[in-house]
């Protein structure tokens, strides 16, 4: 589901990969990013400033130390991807938590599913 509410941004699919671990917390470099993708060091530079210019990643340093992490944008489109309310205004740790914690509320609410016995 977060390719499409990527591509719906104008971004590639292939965004979605470095918007999930950035969401998670992990530093998104352009190296990682290009094996990750598996694309060029031109397409990977693009990509990833097309994910700045739309806010879904923000970069951090500079030169070869740069990272990218999540952007101003990133937890509300999960958010609403997973079918969430909008909350704005949340930093990294806090909408990471949020979201979290509310699928795992959705998830302890649901019923158990029903066991398949094996003859």
């Amino acid at each position: 589901m977060l390719p499409y509410a990527v591509a719906d941004t104008g971004l590639k699919a292939r965004v979605a990969n470095a918007a999930w671990d950035a969401f998670f917390g992990r530093d998104v470099t352009p190296r990682y990013y290009r094996a990750l993708a598996d694309v060029s060091t031109a397409t990977a530079t693009n990509d990833l400033a097309a994910a700045v210019a739309a806010e879904w990643l923000r970069p951090v340093g500079r030169g070869r130390s740069r990272k990218y992490v999540a952007g101003r944008r990133l937890y509300s489109a999960v958010a609403s991807v997973l079918g969430l309310a909008r909350r704005s205004g949340l930093d990294a740790s806090e909408g990471r938590s949020w979201i979290v914690g509310e699928m795992t509320k959705r998830a302890s609410a649901e019923p158990p599913p029903v066991p398949i016995s094996v003859r």
